[in-house]
């Protein structure tokens, strides 16, 4: 019995040292993430930096350029109707755009630009940078203030006849701006570890 014990001791301490080699073999080795993924093109900086523009509610960053609810209307028609309704009703494929005032509150809420969004600058936003879902950032900024002007009027939250541009874009005072409770938790200090 003392040889099989001897025997097993020497194999149990053989494999402990077989898995100590392969764990330092694979802290030498160890995994590292990618930088390139062989795929697509690299992104300029300047179309990046364009895409990743959020613009706050008082407009600081908004494009030159500018947009009519007739010309909105036609830029509607041609790049943003099949997804969401001739009559900005909303399909299976894209969410409402208009309707729903006041909804959020009830049984039914209804999300959409006129009932939800609190800023016309955030809206801007993300017509700019991810419409049409197809085609996502091909909109030039005259056709976001179009889209803007006739989605805004179809919604009456602006008249038909008011021009959207950057001056006149961020004043538009939307249904749903006091619907958010302001976030002051950046207020509350958190203690760090050896405080």
């Amino acid at each position: 019995m003392s040889k099989c014990r001897s025997v097993t001791s020497l194999l149990v301490a053989g494999l402990f040292a077989a898995c100590l080699e392969q764990s330092t073999d694979a802290a030498e080795h160890s995994f590292t993430y990618p930088t390139t993924y062989d795929s697509g093109r690299p992104i300029a900086i300047e179309r990046e930096q364009e895409l990743r523009t959020t613009i706050p509610p008082d407009g600081f960053g908004l494009p030159e350029g500018q947009g009519t609810f007739t010309e909105g209307r036609a830029i509607y028609a041609s790049k943003c109707q099949a997804c969401h309704g001739d009559a900005l009703q909303g399909t299976a494929v894209g969410t409402a755009l208009v309707g729903g005032r006041g909804s959020l509150s009830s049984d039914s809420p209804k999300k959409t630009i006129e009932s939800f969004w609190p800023y016309a600058t955030s809206v801007f936003s993300y017509i700019r940078n991810t419409m049409p879902t197809i085609a996502p950032g091909s909109l030039t900024d005259e056709e976001s203030y179009a889209l803007m002007a006739f989605i805004l009027a179809s919604a009456n939250i602006i008249s038909t006849d008011e021009v959207m541009h950057k001056d006149t874009l961020a004043k538009v005072r939307m249904p749903n701006r006091d619907g958010f409770v302001p976030d002051d938790t950046l207020d509350i200090e958190v203690p760090m570890a050896g405080d």
